[in-house]
């Protein structure tokens, strides 16, 4: 449960991070980086969505610590009963 917890707080963490606008010295690929992904996301408890966007950074970020929790969740299944 603490595990469930703890990715909570690192993507609500990794969610809040401000990003600066480019400058003018960027590149182009630097620009089309930061280009925002936008997602529909409902809260718990309700129906209603909300269109969250997230610069790139942020979204594979946000990706990674889900797909991470996934790969912890199935390891604990997986334990035999005498390691629980």
């Amino acid at each position: 449960m603490k595990l469930i917890y703890s990715s909570a707080a690192l993507l609500l963490l990794s969610a809040c991070a401000g990003t600066s606008p480019p400058s003018q010295t960027e590149t182009p690929a630097v620009v089309a980086e930061a280009k925002p992904v936008c997602f529909e996301d409902a809260p718990t408890g309700t129906r209603f969505t909300r269109t969250k966007c997230v610069s790139t950074a942020q979204d594979k970020a946000r990706q990674d610590a889900g797909r991470q929790a996934a790969d912890e969740l199935s390891q604990i299944r997986r334990m035999p009963k005498d390691m629980k």
